[in-house]
């Protein structure tokens, strides 16, 4: 960290709005007693801040830039908690309480922080009294919001377009980028020719941060960053001085790359990554271009596998609606959907799907488990809503669990039936199978780990293979083997997996919850004998018979029994969600794979009541 010895009138004006934020409202006086007491320090791209377990010596204000927070996950590596930004305050824990650092913190860009030490924050404090009023109720703020589900990264400010194939015009990317983001907040845009034009050719090219170009050009690009929402910096596709001060500037980059090129690493990526460089530590989203008759994108895992990435995008050329996801995704306005496990009951999504695409609400994330896991799949593969009924209702006319095993020694059934199934109806819809990461729409499923007993979130392999894995209820289907797992029905763990989505980021989540209600109380204190049980079973048979034996029979027990421990946090994973989405299927069995026309139709009823009733804004 360098000590500035100068900065703008902008910048102070961003610290007394933290100071305010930090120590409430406050008079001239304390204003005068704080201001001399704060030094000023420059923070390169990737510099540390401190480290988890340092003695807590002081406190920062960020004027402008931004931090994350990261602590030691015991397997040599680490894990974000979440990031600082621009008038927010670190390091307050430790200076109050003495304890040591609870994480590291890391100059995710160029950052201008204020250090205040302890030891004249402790002055102060017996000085002016009613500011340790102030900081406690940020302190509770701050540890109440500790316990929540939330992404890691917040919404970002500075975006970088770095085009990584020479094909590709980021320019012209950049400005229909800007007109959609235009929705959401101000946005500027700085090509290499308007920052010439703006900070001059020695600032342009100048890479030493504390010369008196780059320390001026830095006080300029912060304060256009205080006049807008969104910067967008389109970098050279070179290794120079200007993509290096966009990097260095970056919340989130963008690698524009087109699907038709190789995709090993390029050089200016090379060169960008390399260590000790003092690049960026922002998150870098590969944005994949395929031509506008590609049916589905193969072969991601490639260019996954070459790079260290927040995520991906894939995008059709001249395709609106994909450009407008990508503004949705970019600016966290993203709409994420999440469809639980039901068995049969699961045709219902197709319904709620049909009433989204027809009341206009887009979706920018779909993840699910079970029978929630192929509707979501088809929603990540732009399968239109009528294809995939009408396929579903031409493969589902076999009945997917009728193929009993012959030797049950692992399961009832073969899982051969479903497997053709699944594989039918896909290759109808997409031709050759794909992978997981191949979706349009970026897509999760949740399996269970037999072999460790733990939650598996699916973000990539084998589609079919991972959708099988979701759907594999123990007893009923055999374990799906997979990188030295057997894996089981997600229901197990997570029947409907809304925090997955909660930890993606997206700005609105809709959650269709087609989970059964609890069987209820029971009658008697003994399980009735076989004689009760006969006596039951044939008086169902009767116009007029009563329900007198209320008792948990085979069936409902194979499916419900497994699922108990997900249907306890069911009610926690609907909490999260701006939609809830929950038809009333009482009337119709899980295993009622016959009733698809009159699920489908349950389901696109009640969501279009939902809509009707405003309960989402489009």
């Amino acid at each position: 960290m360098e000590r500035l010895e100068i900065h703008s009138e902008y910048q102070r004006e961003l610290l007394l709005s933290g100071l305010k934020h930090f120590f409430g409202d406050f008079n001239d006086k304390l204003l005068r007693r704080v201001l001399p007491r704060l030094e000023w320090l420059g923070v390169a791209s990737g510099e540390i801040i401190f480290r988890q377990g340092e003695p807590g010596r002081d406190l920062y204000f960020v004027v402008s830039g931004r931090l994350r927070a990261s602590i030691d996950d015991g397997l040599g590596g680490e894990r974000v908690l979440g990031e600082i930004l621009r008038g927010e305050s670190v390091g307050e824990m430790s200076v109050v309480t003495g304890a040591p650092r609870m994480a590291t913190i890391t100059a995710v860009r160029s950052s201008v922080l204020v250090r205040f030490s302890r030891r004249q924050f402790q002055i102060l404090l017996n000085e002016f009294p009613r500011i340790s009023l102030r900081l406690m109720h940020l302190l509770i703020e701050r540890l109440s919001r500790s316990g929540r589900i939330q992404s890691t990264r917040r919404r970002p400010e500075n975006i970088v377009l770095l085009p990584i194939s020479a094909t590709l015009d980021a320019e012209a990317l950049a400005t229909q980028l800007a007109e959609r983001l235009a929705r959401f907040g101000r946005v500027r845009i700085l090509t290499p020719g308007l920052a010439a034009t703006l900070f001059g050719d020695a600032a342009m090219h100048s890479t030493r941060e504390q010369t008196a170009e780059y320390l001026a050009m830095t006080r300029q690009l912060d304060e256009l960053e205080g006049q807008h929402d969104f910067l967008l910096f389109v970098a050279n596709r070179a290794d120079c001085g200007w993509t290096r001060r966009c990097l260095n500037h970056a919340d989130e980059v963008l690698l524009l790359a087109s699907a038709d090129e190789p995709p090993a690493p390029t050089p200016v990526e090379a060169a960008l990554t390399s260590q000790g460089d003092g690049m960026s530590r922002a998150g870098r989203r590969l944005v994949l271009f395929h031509q506008a008759t590609c049916l589905s994108p193969s072969a991601t895992a490639a260019w996954l596998d070459a790079r260290e990435l927040i995520g991906h995008v894939h995008l059709r050329r001249n395709h609106a609606p994909d450009l407008d996801r990508l503004a949705r995704i970019v600016s966290g306005n993203a709409v994420g959907l999440v469809m639980s496990g039901g068995g049969a009951r699961g045709f219902a999504h197709l319904g709620v799907y049909r009433a989204l695409v027809d009341a206009g609400i887009p979706i920018d994330y779909v993840g699910g488990t079970s029978m929630g896991a192929v509707i979501a799949s088809l929603v990540a593969l732009d399968i239109p809503p009528k294809a995939a009924i009408d396929s579903f209702r031409s493969v589902f006319r076999v009945r997917p669990l009728s193929d009993f095993n012959a030797f049950p020694l692992v399961s009832l059934i073969s899982g051969k039936r479903l497997e053709k199934l699944l594989d039918t109806a896909y290759s109808r819809l997409i031709g050759k199978s794909r992978n997981v990461e191949d979706c349009w729409k970026n897509f999760y499923c949740i399996a269970s780990s037999y072999s460790y007993a733990r939650e598996v979130v699916i973000h990539r392999g084998p589609l079919l293979k991972m959708l099988r894995a979701s759907l594999s209820i123990p007893g009923f289907f055999p374990p799906v083997f997979h990188a030295g797992e057997a894996l089981v029905d997600g229901a197990i763990f997570n029947n409907f997996p809304t925090d997955e989505m909660a930890r993606i980021g997206v700005g609105r989540m809709i959650g269709v919850d087609l989970g059964d209600d609890n069987f209820g109380p029971v009658v008697g204190d003994e399980f009735p004998g076989a004689w009760a049980l006969l006596r039951y079973w044939l008086s169902r048979w009767l116009p007029d018979r009563r329900d007198e034996l209320r008792v948990p029979l085979l069936g409902g027990m194979l499916f419900r029994a497994p699922m108990l421990y997900s249907k306890s946090r069911q009610k926690r994973s609907a909490e999260v969600v701006d939609l809830l989405i929950k038809p009333d299927l009482r009337a119709i069995g899980m295993l009622d794979w016959s009733a698809l026309e009159q699920i489908v139709e349950i389901g696109y009823r009640h969501t279009q009541q939902q809509l009707q009733a405003g309960r989402f804004e489009t």
